[in-house]
């Protein structure tokens, strides 16, 4: 490696560090609130705590690092460009592309990473996280519930259990239900245990011998209706409870036998053939994203850093709304799944060809031949996959 590519990454690293660290903490904030309501009001472990937040930081860091790319390569050449060392570079023979070259070299590495978190990481991160955050509300269901005390473990629930012969049997219930408050319901049963669905990965107490009483709209009334079963769901306030995997935890061979088994029945399979595409196109766009950054950081080089953060967060939201257009677009299987996936790629590509292009000062007869040569590779990969 030449003295250029050690000094041009130098200047790339510690920009990527910080901005890597500052966006995945950003979008973990939502998270991180939910999960220390978790280790301090409902008494989960803080080992437990830590396991979930590595199941789940993956599927952040496919967001950020791509960001964290981009800013990093702008603030690199903002200040290269703002101490005069683009300049120097130039007059010494060395061109824009030439300087860019360190920049792929350590997007790609970027791209990488993100190619391993996306096929592999993300899929079995979010799956366990479901699945630990599941077997830990499960267990904390029956932990929670104390005998001859008013538990409040359950969000709007308040429990009385006179006794508990075993630790998810329950005799002599009191329970005053205000999850609706239009229509409050209060509960009595001579037992009741704590069983699970397995398949859709529910919490239910089902109540034995008892009645539920419910306030009526004329004040002087109520409704009374007497049970041998009652089944109470459980708030367990996780949204995403299906243990059936999703397309964000299938790997590339389990979504496409899930393709496979559409093409027989003759049914849609867009959406899952984008669930593939996703897993490359996001790392491409780190490398897309680092080249792109190297022109935009010499332009913006009189506004200083703070103008590189906005340039950054800009494009990425453009390229974030561009994305979910074409998202839109192929989920309604208006597009092929290529094309919905791969729009801002191919958008940000001629965007970044036109920009470095501008920024080297290169002829317009390379300037168009770049652009064959984009549009054949983009035309020959979209015939690949026809094939395939």
């Amino acid at each position: 490696m030449k003295i250029l590519d050690r000094y041009i990454i130098k200047e790339v690293l510690p920009p990527f560090i910080l901005s890597l660290f500052v966006f995945t903490f950003v979008l973990f904030m939502n998270q991180i609130l939910k999960l220390t309501d978790l280790l301090i009001n409902k008494g989960i472990g803080l080992f437990i705590i830590l396991e979930l937040i590595s199941f789940i930081l993956p599927s952040f860091l496919v967001l950020t690092i791509p960001v964290s790319t981009l800013t990093a390569s702008i603030l690199a050449f903002n200040r290269l460009s703002n101490d005069g060392e683009i300049t120097a570079l130039k007059a010494s023979g060395v061109s824009l592309y030439r300087m860019v070259l360190p920049v792929s070299a350590y997007a790609f590495v970027a791209g990488l990473i993100t190619v391993y978190l996306m096929t592999s990481a993300m899929p079995y991160g979010n799956f366990a996280f479901k699945n630990l955050l599941y077997k830990t509300i499960k267990a904390k269901a029956s932990i929670g519930i104390e005998e001859g005390v008013f538990n409040d473990t359950f969000e709007n629930l308040m429990i009385y259990v006179k006794e508990m012969p075993r630790p998810e049997e329950f005799n002599g219930i009191f329970i005053s239900d205000l999850r609706d408050p239009k229509e409050p319901n209060l509960i009595i049963a001579k037992s009741g245990s704590i069983i699970t669905d397995e398949d859709a990965k529910n919490i239910i107490l089902r109540l034995r011998n008892g009645s539920l009483h419910r306030g009526a709209k004329d004040a002087d009334t109520y409704q009374k209706v007497e049970f041998t079963n009652y089944d109470l769901q459980l708030n367990i306030e996780v949204k995403e409870s299906k243990i059936t995997k999703g397309r964000r935890e299938m790997t590339i061979g389990e979504l496409q036998n899930e393709i496979d088994k559409m093409k027989k029945e003759k049914k849609g399979y867009n959406v899952l053939l984008m669930e593939i595409n996703k897993k490359f196109s996001i790392p491409f766009a780190c490398l897309l994203m680092g080249v792109i950054g190297a022109p935009l950081g010499i332009a913006s080089r009189r506004s200083g850093r703070s103008a590189g953060f906005a340039i950054a967060i800009g494009i990425t939201l453009a390229y974030y709304l561009i994305n979910m257009f074409g998202d839109y677009l192929g989920k309604k299987d208006l597009i092929h799944a290529f094309f919905a996936i791969w729009m801002p790629n191919i958008f940000f590509t001629f965007f970044g060809a036109f920009l470095l292009i501008k920024s080297a000062n290169e002829s317009p007869f390379k300037t168009f031949n770049l652009i064959i040569d984009i549009c054949y590779h983009v035309l020959n990969k979209i015939g690949a996959i026809k094939r395939k």
